[in-house]
């Protein structure tokens, strides 16, 4: 019995350790996503240099940019309907936001870097 209260208070005193607080939470979600959105203009960059030659598709290209961002901000809006209604709403709403953002990443690098569909 002294054996379990040891490992109960020990789980205890370790959980408060390393304990994060809502605040801490959503802004380490904030900064993720913020990463995410960086990268995202990076490859958007990169894909402008590769085919600065061909206008026609960089024109296409930019206005399927910009109607992914209002797809984005749509489905986000969409999920949350409500606003925020806790404090983790900021949470989940960055992370929501960060893996729509990671996967127009990937999207974008497959279409147009790795040549898998344009060449």
């Amino acid at each position: 019995m002294k054996k379990y209260a040891f490992m109960v208070c020990a789980l205890f005193v370790s959980w408060t350790v390393f304990c994060q607080t809502q605040a801490d939470m959503n802004n380490i979600a904030a900064k993720e996503y913020e990463l995410a959105d960086k990268e995202l203009n990076l490859v958007y960059t990169q894909i402008r240099a590769k085919y600065a030659q061909q206008p026609l598709l960089l024109s296409k290209l930019r206005d399927a940019q910009l109607l992914w961002i209002r797809f984005r901000d749509a489905s986000v809006d969409a999920l949350y309907p409500d606003g925020p209604v806790a404090s983790m709403y900021v949470m989940l709403r960055y992370g929501f936001l960060e893996r729509l953002t990671r996967d127009r990443i990937e999207q974008l690098r497959d279409c147009y870097l790795k040549e898998t569909y344009y060449p």
